[in-house]
């Protein structure tokens, strides 16, 4: 993977106009980290990993060819250290699951995404006080506390899948399909009661 694959997926993951913009955005983050690096301070990319500075002592090592000792001068380097998202990742390679790895973030952003849509969506109707009927929007405040109490479940859930977790999608199936049931049945009661 290289700087152009890497500017082209930031241009069509961000939405960017133009290739230069990415780039651009490529440039400034590798900057800012070399800057920080230089000052001796730590980048922490969660859950990615983190870069850092480490003074190496003066040391005595061995020429390979002839087996004399060879004085090493102290220096500083920078190191990475892999996050627990890279680690997973090298992991599943090693395991030989590395498309079911990528198949799972693809799917948390995809439930991430729909739950901030519908938690949106949700917000803006209640909000605006023609957008539902008299009765659903009682029907709601019944059941405020029980919606809540989902979407809170759903969002614990999708913590857990970003952590990593494979029984969470599980778990996250069943609860959005539990919230989208007691959803159903809410409109279904309203919808009656017109």
């Amino acid at each position: 993977m290289a700087k152009d694959y890497l500017t082209s997926y930031m241009k069509q993951r961000a939405g960017l106009a133009t290739n230069r913009q990415a780039e651009l955005c490529y440039e400034a983050i590798l900057e800012e980290i070399g800057i920080a690096l230089a000052s001796g301070e730590k980048v922490v990319l969660r859950p990615f990993g983190t870069f850092s500075v480490r003074k190496r002592a003066a040391r005595t090592g061995r020429n390979p060819s002839t087996g004399a000792a060879v004085p090493i001068p102290p220096r500083t380097a920078a190191v990475f250290s892999p996050g627990e998202d890279l680690r997973r990742a090298a992991e599943a390679v090693g395991k030989g699951k590395a498309s079911l790895w990528l198949e799972s973030r693809e799917a948390l952003r995809t439930a991430a995404a729909q739950f901030e849509d519908l938690r949106s969506a949700a917000a803006g109707m209640l909000r605006d006080p023609g957008a539902i009927s008299r009765e659903a929007r009682a029907a709601y405040d019944r059941n405020k506390k029980q919606v809540e109490d989902l979407m809170e479940s759903a969002r614990y859930k999708l913590d857990l899948l970003r952590r990593g977790g494979a029984d969470a999608l599980g778990e996250l199936r069943k609860g959005f399909d539990a919230a989208f049931g007691e959803l159903k049945k809410a409109v279904t009661k309203a919808g009656k009661k017109l």
